[in-house]
């Protein structure tokens, strides 16, 4: 394979010279082939000097007189190696024989073997489909890691030579980040490390320093084992790397959402980059950039970061201009000042007419850029450098070209009614108005002509200029009828309505028109009136309804977190100071930007946000955060605080304000407000013995925040008493702002990746326990199962989901499961998923012969009572149970129940085709072979006989109480006697009994006794055939006749016979019951004592775990 042309100071070192010409050399690695120490030592250096196996044999190029050379080609198999080396001197040797210098052959050598790489680079992506994605050394790479991780699929991020610490000794080697997975791999004096760890099992991920080890990675997996990675090239680069794929894995198992790669990653690139590294890693740096910028400026995730530039922006406001960043993006250009605070300006592309160059001033040879937009604003960016100039400008030309119009947004047929059955609300404080004392109203025309003269200032709308005068104004308070507009403004929502004009009357329309009525509905019709009751807006039905279309249209918007409690709270107080519509907005924006993962069923990011205001308590109150930690008062509170963003537990007049500074600073200000509250009153919680006694203090606090200039909600407003103290919420916000003005949105989303691995694993855990806790009352599983094993199982069922989610354009998912339904209906499998498990735990037994698919798949049928093609983990437990800890009873059940459920399997030949003893088999035939033209009267099979019938007949011989616990069905039979029981199952006809019996002939082919186990089945058929016949004499039992029915086709069938006798045709008066195929079994001990075996689950899961990825 021919490789760029590396230059190569000494020739000999680790190689050997094989073949030599006059400008050639083939030469073989030292110690290749060979086992001695040589080897062992060079396998040692390879390891830690080169991330994938150099290649043991290479061409390189020398002249006579220099003494340095070139490797030109290089292989993995001799063959590969002589082909190139007899190419080099049958066509370019002659060649250089006639040249003038050695410079001169040189370069000839270098250019030609590097025209040879390209077309042949240039070929495998043409084979391919596609460009060339990835540099040559990165291929190299990805193709050693999955050889040496067995994981062909997967996504390789980034490598790093790395030391790992493992039993005290350091071991040199190479870090692989994939997407699912890192991985470690170590050759050190022959023998081998390698290391696979899961993301989504990691529980610690985080930099630490000691005395040895300045600057390592510590990394700490669910089963409490840790590993310390050290002596990175850049510890800051590859713990940044490890921490966004940890919470994109944390990320997947929140959100049910696979990773896929951005199509347009290469689009966005500048054509001159080059391909170094992975697609995947260039996408998660871009990845990260858009959600860094997605933040920073509160706009939509589907937001695409293109690019920045640094420059100045021109302030009108002050005529002076503000060093900063200017960024590109699919739908805005956005400036932020490097001074934080001084200057920020969004700019929609919508509302942009064109960008042209500039001359700054007469005469100046300075030059900028202008942006006209459509309501007559103008914004100068200059300082740019004079050859990214008109870069800037095709840039922005370009971003407008690609725009897409407002109206193309919603999708063919999605427009809005014209004529609404409902008539959205104006803001609710317009129809019920506020009352305000003497000094609250001067108070608010103040701070209204302030606002007045600050929109004449910075301008008003989307494109503000966004200053700190605007976070002093933010900071005294909003007026009432400026406040909803702000609110919009700075959350990012104004920007999601414009862009998204009569969405929400469509998402209105059909949450109305839903034909099912939904659970999430439900929840919000009885919280309705638990909104805000003691506003007049919210005890009468306009602020109702329009409350209700609120959070339905969400519920139907975003069917993933669908309602949660807490959200019809700030949604009331959104629906007082904004129109219906845009109340919605704000909501949207609440819950999938501001408050991510808050407002679903496990309120994670709630508990996340709890963590880390248990951090910061710890760092800045740490005396307090000993007491309360003791006391658990912090996870007590934080939920209530954070979900309503203190709106349940502060005074509605004092809360608003709180909401205002939330909207413009971000989730910070939460943080800040609850460090203050506890700050305040750390003196009185440090005295405390109890938790009660530390809510109470806590409680008198937020109670008594007043705000004597906000507005009166109650009818009649509560004085405090004159012992009673009282704090203003404007000194409150005062003192939160002075005191913890240094937590900013970066570190709060630190903490936040830092705390969401432990939080997702916590609930992981507990779903576990609760999923375990489910299963108690079924008394089978109890007797068989171990708690270990149930848990190990159920590890390895989450395992398999997970893999099905980020497998990508997997679409066979399991159905979202019904909360009502107990909760291991949430883990289910298919039949693919299913399959792995099966074999390798039944691989000494079940699995085992020439088709062991085909009883696996009847298996699965049987147990999928649903008929969904999934299993859920009950079922899939009490399956394993029987399979591996049975007794000879059970499992004789489950062969012959599985025979009696219609299935998929393909057509299975006759028996007699697969016995050798052919005086049995013939025997056999003459009774399969039964004239079907005779009486045609029904046989026992599963028409009128349920398959959750079927099931309970089989498990009920398990249970060993008097009632089906967990289910409202049970058995007929009230006795535990299993030979009453067993009468639960139906009788099996003859056509089943022959897929039965192949089934078990198929199950010992190749076994090392199969000549014995297929003489006891042929002596078994016999018999049972035999017994078959002799019933068609006898009449049946009345307790049985309510049970038989007539098979579909069967008349079409006898009638085609014409009295032939041929094998596709079955005589329906031949039958079978369970005790006799027991009972025939039992007499054959070879049989008997084969499905009396035992599996050992245990070690079967043990191993599984170990290798799982």
């Amino acid at each position: 394979m021919w490789v760029e042309p590396r230059e190569i100071l000494i020739a000999s070192g680790f190689w050997a010279t094989e073949k030599q010409s006059k400008f050639f050399s083939l030469q073989r690695r030292k110690g290749h082939g060979s086992r001695g120490l040589s080897s062992v030592l060079l396998g040692t250096v390879d390891s830690i000097f080169y991330n994938n196996k150099p290649a043991p044999f290479r061409v390189i190029h020398h002249t006579p007189s220099s003494e340095v050379s070139w490797a030109v080609a290089e292989a993995f198999h001799r063959r590969e190696i002589e082909a190139d080396w007899t190419w080099l001197l049958d066509n370019l040797a002659p060649t250089l024989e006639q040249c003038g210098g050695e410079d001169q052959m040189t370069d000839i050598v270098k250019c030609k073997v590097t025209s040879l790489l390209m077309q042949n680079m240039q070929n495998a992506a043409a084979a391919s489909g596609g460009g060339d994605m990835t540099d040559p050394d990165f291929q190299n790479s990805l193709a050693s890691f999955r050889q040496r991780f067995k994981m062909p699929g997967e996504k390789l991020v980034n490598y790093y030579s790395c030391n790992l610490l493992k039993n005290r000794v350091p071991r040199q080697g190479w870090l692989y980040l994939s997407v699912n997975t890192m991985c470690f791999y170590s050759y050190l004096l022959g023998k081998e490390t390698k290391l696979v760890l899961r993301w989504s099992e990691i529980s610690v991920l985080e930099k630490s320093r000691n005395l040895f080890l300045p600057e390592s990675i510590h990394v700490m997996t669910r089963d409490c084992k840790d590993y310390m990675f050290s002596l990175f090239v850049s510890t800051k680069e590859t713990f940044q790397l490890m921490e966004q794929l940890a919470n994109l894995a944390m990320r997947q198992i929140i959100s049910d959402e696979a990773y896929e790669e951005d199509p347009f990653v290469l689009q966005r690139m500048v054509r001159t980059t080059p391909r170094k590294g992975s697609v995947v890693k260039r996408d998660l740096d871009m990845r990260a950039q858009s959600e860094s910028y997605q933040a920073q400026f509160r706009l939509s995730g589907e937001e695409k970061l293109d690019g920045t530039i640094e420059c100045s922006l021109f302030t009108p406001y002050d005529k002076k201009t503000v060093w900063g960043r200017l960024y590109f993006s699919t739908n805005y250009l956005c400036f932020d000042s490097r001074v934080r605070n001084l200057v920020r300006v969004i700019i929609p592309l919508r509302n942009v007419l064109g960008a042209e160059k500039t001359v700054l001033a007469l005469g100046s040879r300075q030059h900028g850029i202008l942006v006209s937009c459509r309501d007559g604003n103008t914004f100068m960016f200059s300082e740019i450098d004079q050859s990214e100039l008109v870069t800037v400008v095709e840039k922005i030309s370009d971003l407008l070209l690609q725009l897409v119009p407002v109206k193309a947004i919603l999708e063919q047929g999605d427009t809005p009614r014209a004529d609404l059955r409902w008539k959205p609300t104006r803001p609710l404080v317009q129809l019920f108005p506020l009352n305000y004392t003497k000094e609250g109203a001067a108070k608010l025309k103040t701070q209204s002509a302030k606002w007045e003269h600050h929109f004449i200032e910075y301008g008003r709308g989307v494109s503000t200029y966004r200053t700190f005068e605007t976070m002093e104004l933010v900071l005294q308070g909003i007026p009432d009828k400026y406040r909803g507009e702000i609110w919009m403004l700075y959350s990012g929502a104004m920007n999601d309505i414009q862009r998204n004009p009569g969405y929400y009357q469509w998402l209105v329309e059909g949450s109305q028109t839903a034909t099912k009525a939904s659970l999430p509905a439900d929840e919000i019709e009885r919280d309705l009136h638990r909104s805000l009751p003691e506003h007049p807006a919210f005890q009468d039905t306009v602020g109702i309804d329009a409350l209700r279309r609120v959070l339905n249209a969400y519920a139907f918007k975003n069917p993933n977190i669908g309602y949660c409690q807490a959200m019809n709270i700030v949604a009331s107080v959104l629906l007082l100071y904004n129109h219906e519509d845009e109340a919605f907005w704000l909501l949207t924006a609440m819950c999938e930007r501001l408050l991510p993962d808050y407002y679903n069923t496990k309120v994670i990011g709630a508990q996340i946000d709890q963590r880390v205001l248990q951090d910061l308590v710890k760092d800045n109150l740490g005396q307090l955060h000993d007491k309360l930690e003791t006391l658990g008062v912090l996870s007590m509170i934080s939920i209530s605080w954070f979900l309503t963003v203190f709106v349940s537990v502060m005074p509605f007049e004092a809360v608003v304000q709180i909401m205002d500074c939330f909207f413009y600073e971000g989730p910070k200000v939460i943080f800040q407000v609850a460090l203050a509250i506890l700050d305040k009153n750390k003196k009185a919680l440090s005295e405390v013995v109890d938790d009660g006694s530390a809510l109470a203090i806590l409680n008198k606090f937020l109670g008594s925040i007043t705000n004597a200039t906000g507005p009166i909600v109650q009818a009649k407003p509560v004085t405090p008493s004159e012992d009673e103290e009282t704090t203003d919420i404007s000194a409150l916000l005062d003192y939160a702002y002075r005191s913890y003005n240094f937590i900013s949105e970066d570190m709060i989303a630190k903490l936040r990746n830092k705390h969401r691995l432990l939080v997702v694993q916590d609930l992981d855990a507990q779903s576990s326990t609760q999923v375990l806790r489910s299963l108690s009352s079924d008394m089978m599983l109890r007797q068989l199962l171990k708690e270990r094993d149930a848990l190990d199982l159920l590890q390895l069922v989450k395992k398999e989901q997970h893999l099905t989610k980020i497998r990508p354009g997997f679409h066979n998912a399991a159905p979202k499961a019904d909360p009502l339904l107990p909760i291991y209906e949430q883990y289910n499998l298919d039949f693919e998923h299913f399959s792995k498990l099966y074999e390798q735990i039944c691989d000494t037994m079940w699995f085992t012969g020439d088709r062991p698919d085909q009883l696996m798949l009847r298996l699965f049928h049987l147990f999928d009572e649903n008929e969904d093609d999934f299993i859920n983990f009950r079922e899939l437990c009490q399956l394993m149970a029987v399979l591996c800890y049975g007794d000879l009873e059970h499992r004789l059940g489950l062969i012959y129940s599985a025979h009696l459920v219609k299935t998929t399997t393909v057509d299975e030949p006759s028996l007699f085709d697969l016995i050798d003893e052919a005086e049995t088999a013939t025997e056999a035939e003459e009774f399969f072979a039964q004239n079907t033209d005779a009486d045609e009267s029904a046989f026992k099979n599963l028409s009128t006989y349920t398959h959750a019938s079927l099931l309970d007949a089989l498990i009920w011989s398990r249970q060993q109480g008097g009632q089906w616990p967990g289910t409202q069905r049970s058995p007929s039979a009230s006795s535990t006697n299993l030979d009453e029981i067993f009468q639960e199952l139906p009788d099996m006809n003859q056509k089943q009994f022959m897929a039965m019996f192949t089934s078990l002939y198929r199950l010992f082919v190749g076994h090392p006794r199969e000549n014995d186990f297929v003489k006891s089945l042929a002596n078994m058929s016999t018999i049972l055939l035999q017994t078959g016949e002799l019933q068609q004499k006898i009449e049946r039992p009345p307790s049985r006749e309510g049970m038989a029915a007539q098979p579909k086709g069967a008349g079409a069938g006898a009638s085609s016979t014409n009295g032939s006798r041929q094998r596709d045709h079955w005589n329906t008066q031949w039958y079978l019951s369970f005790s006799q195929f027991r009972d025939t079994l039992r007499i054959d001990d070879t049989l008997c004592n084969f499905f009396a075996l035992k599996l050992p689950l245990s070690d079967k899961l043990a191993a599984m775990k170990k290798n799982k990825l």
